[in-house]
């Protein structure tokens, strides 16, 4: 919904403000389409942490879910071999659109990845498919957790996630 959206958003803009100098950053809305901030990964410098923060600001709550497909887009972003790369996906983990059986996503996409991007999953409600982002995670050197609280939590929640992967 866009009133847990607005809660997501704020956990995102602090998440920037924690990015390391030396990081390379992108941010992507992903519904039933992909959308990057960016073609290319960006510095932490002003103008680009405010560049993703009015994306951030702009991202709303609507259309379907295709997971699957959204995964398979951060694939399309330009990779350097010598960086680690880390995506942190937050989501009510629900897919309605696209590939939606939670096995073949898990398989499908964990092998086109093959290792190259560690996957940290975050749900924003507990009625999120546990299932799928525990073993999806797992699968792609990461780590999933899911809201217990109130949508005003998330935040807070969100803050744990990427405080746990700011030093690959």
């Amino acid at each position: 919904s866009e009133d847990r959206m607005a809660f997501c958003r704020r956990g995102m803009a602090a998440a920037l403000q924690t990015l390391n100098p030396p990081d390379r950053f992108n941010v992507v809305a992903f519904r039933d389409n992909f959308e990057a901030c960016s073609p290319d990964w960006m510095k932490v410098e002003a103008d680009s942490l405010g560049k993703a923060a009015a994306f951030v600001e702009r991202m709303r709550s609507f259309g379907q879910t295709d997971v699957f497909g959204s995964l398979q887009s951060l694939l399309k972003l330009p990779r350097d071999p010598k960086r680690p790369m880390i995506a942190m996906i937050v989501t009510d983990g629900k897919p309605t659109s696209g590939v939606m059986e939670s096995a073949r996503i898990i398989g499908e996409f964990s092998n086109l990845n093959n290792g190259m991007i560690s996957i940290y999953m975050f749900g924003t409600i507990s009625k999120a498919n546990v299932y799928l982002l525990d073993m999806l995670t797992y699968c792609n050197r990461g780590n999933s957790s899911v809201l217990e609280g109130n949508r005003w939590q998330i935040p807070d929640a969100m803050a744990r996630v990427y405080e746990g992967v700011r030093n690959p």
